[in-house]
């Protein structure tokens, strides 16, 4: 069949399906009519009931003699076959709806810097593996590269992930700090181009953050600086410990940022019952011209005896106007397993890993809170469906998903510390890791 004229309408194709369970069990399959639209892929059998796969829960995509074969976000698989001459059609429409809606939901919201750049690319993930391989598109954002596979999802490759770039034989190799590395050849002439817009953006970003640090901590050395912007890149929160490593005073700096806004109770008095020498904070700077910096803060909760309220990391995020928004609290490790952890520094090295977990998250959504908090119940209404593209392929977004408790508005400071309390208690008195936080009734809102 012939493209369509609008990339949006809704086409039609003739093929047969097979939808696998998790079991790798038929669930259901045979001959259908299958309707893509810019959303969904529709499959409609010969007694006219349709099913319905959203786009958003679409993993991966492959083809193999002539099958399409579809892995779902919820542990299924479907294949599609039996298309004829509309093979290629189905297997390009598929793609280029399932990249328009993915490049929506990335969750970037920043300008384009360089695109169209036309190359081939190789995945090769941690482990050494090839992963995927074919041609695709090169985008550089103002924080991320973005590479658009001809048959594949869209991924996204933060600078502040990017360890190293090398430029060798005709090709660009780029290596990250967790998911392995990306190989791209056949550039031609975009190679150069492609070197240098990449190479400008990442000093930039570097720059904006070494700048960034100078203004709340400006007794710092510059190659105190260099080593700071390091761990707090593009928003990174850095622990105390770190930061005092680098230099004496350095960490009062950047906590006066803290104790200086309106947020700064709420600060003092979470140092006040946490562990202040694995405190973290990290600042954001707005994307757009009108958007301020803010800061946000992490505080873990934890103590060898486990009948005390804990087993928590508290973050908080304050505005540039100094208003606080609302306070998260995450489980650091099963609350089955929390009572076993008979030393503080074996409690200490489970927050560096959370530490790790909530930096990657946080960057790899933009710093959007939604993601982390919102239900499964809620994903599925139209204002946060977006959102289920990245829970589904970033790893760290769903591990924040499981241990998160609960979140704590803002009313007034008694009702705040009460509800801080109550959660915390909440969280050492119930062994089920899967029960959230909710409002206690001891706990009412107060005038």
């Amino acid at each position: 069949m012939d493209k369509p004229e609008n990339p949006n309408e809704d086409i039609e194709f003739k093929a047969r399906f097979s939808l696998l369970d998790v079991n790798n069990t038929e669930a259901d399959g045979g001959e259908a009519r299958l309707t893509l639209d810019a959303a969904s892929l529709g499959l409609t059998g010969p007694r006219g009931k349709t099913r319905y796969i959203p786009l958003r829960d679409i993993l991966e995509t492959r083809a193999a003699e002539y099958t399409v074969i579809i892995a779902l976000s919820t542990s299924e698989k479907l294949t599609i076959s039996q298309l004829g001459h509309d093979f290629e059609n189905f297997q390009r429409e598929l793609s280029q709806r399932i990249r328009d809606l993915t490049l929506t939901d990335l969750l970037m919201q920043e300008p384009l810097k360089m695109g169209e750049l036309h190359a081939a690319y190789r995945y090769i993930d941690a482990a050494g593996a090839e992963k995927q391989a074919g041609n695709c598109e090169l985008r550089i954002y103002q924080t991320a590269l973005i590479v658009v596979p001809e048959l594949n999802i869209p991924m996204r490759l933060t600078f502040s992930e990017i360890s190293a770039v090398i430029n060798e034989s005709y090709s660009i190799e780029i290596q990250t700090e967790n998911s392995g590395k990306y190989i791209f050849t056949q550039l031609g002439r975009d190679l150069e181009p492609l070197t240098s817009v990449l190479g400008e953006q990442i000093r930039s970003m570097d720059l904006q953050v070494q700048a960034l640090v100078k203004e709340l901590m400006p007794g710092a050395s510059m190659p105190a600086i260099r080593t700071l912007a390091t761990l707090m890149k593009e928003g990174r929160a850095a622990r105390r410990r770190d930061i005092e490593a680098v230099g004496p005073g350095l960490w009062a700096q950047l906590e006066l940022q803290l104790t200086g806004t309106d947020g700064g109770d709420e600060y003092s008095f979470l140092k006040s019952i946490g562990q202040a020498q694995d405190i973290c904070i990290g600042v954001k700077r707005g994307l757009k011209a009108d958007e301020g910096n803010y800061l946000w803060f992490l505080v873990p909760v934890f103590d060898t005896d486990p009948t005390r309220p804990g087993n928590a990391v508290i973050m908080e995020a304050i505005s540039a106007e100094g208003e606080s928004r609302a306070t998260y609290v995450f489980r650091m490790v099963s609350r089955k397993d929390y009572p076993s952890f008979k030393t503080i520094g074996e409690l200490q090295s489970q927050m560096a890993d959370f530490i790790r977990t909530v930096n990657h998250a946080l960057i790899a959504i933009n710093f959007r809170r939604e993601p982390i908090y919102l239900t499964d119940e809620m994903l599925v209404r139209p204002q946060y469906e977006k959102y289920r593209y990245s829970i589904a392929r970033i790893p760290e977004l769903r591990a924040l998903r499981r241990l998160y408790v609960g979140r704590v508005i803002h009313s007034t400071q008694e009702q705040w510390r009460a509800d801080i309390k109550d959660v915390l208690s909440f969280n050492v008195k119930t062994q089920d890791d899967t029960l959230p936080w909710v409002k206690s009734e001891t706990t009412p809102d107060l005038p």
